[in-house]
């Protein structure tokens, strides 16, 4: 799954792949996708044992579902689960070096990555700015 597509290669503009913001209307997920799919979509209405559940049963179809992870990571940092969180950003890290994708994509996975870590270390107060 990706959340995240470029839509035009020579303006490098980027666009967010909707995602259905009501988990309970979704469909019983199946795939390492859908189960990230709904996992987010009950992320972005803040029930986090919900979306933890279903992230955790993506990366499990899925071991290197990089967005499965990183939504994971989210997912934890949110309900405070600061060492979870922290491996799950490790996480996306170690697997976009080890994946073929757009190095763009890579590139900005990596830094939302290393920001989120950064805030759980208590270096950074918003997403790279330092203190």
């Amino acid at each position: 799954m990706r959340l995240f597509r470029k839509k035009n290669k020579k303006k490098e503009v980027f666009w967010v792949k909707s995602i259905a913001v009501d988990p309970e209307t979704m469909v019983d997920p199946h795939t390492a996708e859908e189960y990230a799919r709904r996992g987010i979509a009950f992320y972005a209405r803040q029930q986090y044992e919900r979306a933890e559940r279903d992230l955790r049963a993506a990366t499990a179809l899925e071991p290197e579902m990089v967005d499965g992870h990183y939504g994971l990571g989210l997912v934890l940092k949110a309900a405070g689960d600061r060492d979870g969180s922290r491996q799950a950003f490790e996480q996306v890290m170690a697997l976009i070096q080890g994946k073929h994708m757009e190095a763009d994509r890579a590139r900005m996975l990596d830094v939302l990555a290393q920001g989120h870590l950064r805030q759980l270390d208590g270096k950074a107060g918003r997403m790279g700015e330092e203190q």
